[in-house]
């Protein structure tokens, strides 16, 4: 899914309104333009391509040829992306992601969890991963706090 911004603008042709959609981003070029120049009107009809008159009133369907054509450079839009969250590839639509993520085989991921809630993720590949894990979820985050518990954990050890 994807939009953008725009505006219509109607200009007196020869004794007929004539209807533009206009990109917002290039609107607001304009505009600034105009505000540093003080000219009497900021956007002539011949600055517009052809191809965003409307025709027949049906401002919408001139939209979308705008859209799909992308007409405007760097034209500001919003487009929704689906993630795998497994492969993280991107898709434009919900039905291929999480087909994607289907096809995937399903990975294990462990936490320790300390008393407080704290989770920290074990490594498996390391040396004492679960150990380490364990105590490192049972500390504090808090320096003075992780401090003094890093002391009483090296005085029980000896």
């Amino acid at each position: 899914m994807a939009a953008f911004a725009f505006i219509l603008v109607g200009f007196m042709g020869t004794g007929v309104m004539e209807i533009y959609v206009v990109p917002w981003t290039f609107w607001k070029e304009a505009a600034s333009r105009w505000e540093l120049k003080q000219d009497p009107a900021f956007i002539a009809m011949a600055e517009m391509p052809p191809e965003w008159r409307v025709n027949g009133g049906d401002y919408l369907s001139t939209a979308e040829k705008i859209w799909r054509t992308r007409r405007v450079n760097n034209m500001a839009h919003i487009e929704t992306w689906y993630r795998c969250p497994t492969c993280n590839k991107l898709y434009d639509n919900l039905k291929d992601a999480l087909s994607c993520k289907n096809q995937h085989q399903i990975t294990l991921k462990r936490w320790a969890v300390g008393k407080g809630g704290k989770a920290v993720k074990v490594q498996e590949n390391c040396v004492n991963g679960v150990e380490k894990a364990l105590t490192e979820a049972d500390l504090s985050d808090f320096t003075h706090e992780r401090a003094k518990q890093l002391r009483e954990i090296k005085n029980k050890r000896k």
